[in-house]
């Protein structure tokens, strides 16, 4: 999650358009190869579940729109763990 976030937030700096592709579909991919993760740790701590269901949007959201909310679910569920 911080890692998808961190190359989001970098894809959005650099003036370099190919390099900001490249860390926009990295970006993504970790986001993406999150979801299976907080769906097993949502099936056994409901304390992940909000952040299970907001990944689980990734593919019909794009991570900008997600971000704000991908950040306080993680940061609400490592608290509550």
């Amino acid at each position: 999650m911080h890692r998808s976030i961190r190359l989001y937030n970098e894809s959005l700096a650099t003036k370099d358009p190919a390099r900001a592709r490249r860390l926009s579909a990295e970006a993504t991919a970790a986001l993406r190869a999150a979801v299976q993760p907080a769906a097993l740790a949502a099936s056994q701590d409901r304390s992940w579940q909000a952040l299970a269901t907001t990944l689980s949007q990734t593919r019909s959201v794009g991570e900008g729109a997600l971000k704000y909310s991908l950040s306080e679910e993680c940061s609400a569920s490592l608290k509550a763990s």
